[in-house]
């Protein structure tokens, strides 16, 4: 799998700079989803394994998704790396005392940078949502969709 995944990576950054056109892109992209589906369908005596390989399986149409999808990250590095600050601040202090604690944190957290990255204020967000009388839907959009 890690080869697959390897040859993915190459085959993106050979179409970003314009040594592979779309046409070869789609065509490799689906010879690696059969590599995938091969690989999956083998057998395996090691349950973690087996899990591996049911856990693909799962998540077999999205694998490829950057390849298939220009603007698409191939992984979740940058998401990661957005959230890390709200990670630390709820393990250091951040309502980790209850489960109400946390999932009220990592809400604010999720809509706060959300706000932030989409460049509207985050405090006019908070303060909209806060004056409404009932439950609304922060206009979260994602850009472009």
């Amino acid at each position: 799998m890690r080869r697959i995944l390897q040859h993915a990576l190459a085959l993106r950054e050979a179409y970003q700079a314009g040594d592979v056109d779309a046409a070869r892109l789609v065509t490799e992209a689906e010879r690696l989803g059969a590599r995938v589906d091969k690989l999956i369908a083998g057998a395996t005596r090691y349950p973690p394994n087996r899990r591996l390989l049911d856990h693909l399986a799962r998540e077999r149409q999205h694998l490829f998704t950057f390849l298939r999808m220009p603007g698409v990250e191939a992984t979740n590095w940058r998401a990661e790396h957005a959230i890390r600050p709200a990670v630390v601040t709820r393990k250091v202090w951040g309502g980790n005392c209850t489960w109400a604690g946390a999932t009220t944190w990592q809400t604010l957290a999720s809509v706060l940078r959300t706000a932030s990255q989409q460049g509207q204020d985050p405090v006019e967000l908070l303060a909209r949502l806060l004056r409404t009388p009932g439950p609304i839907v922060a206009d979260l959009t994602i850009p472009g969709r």
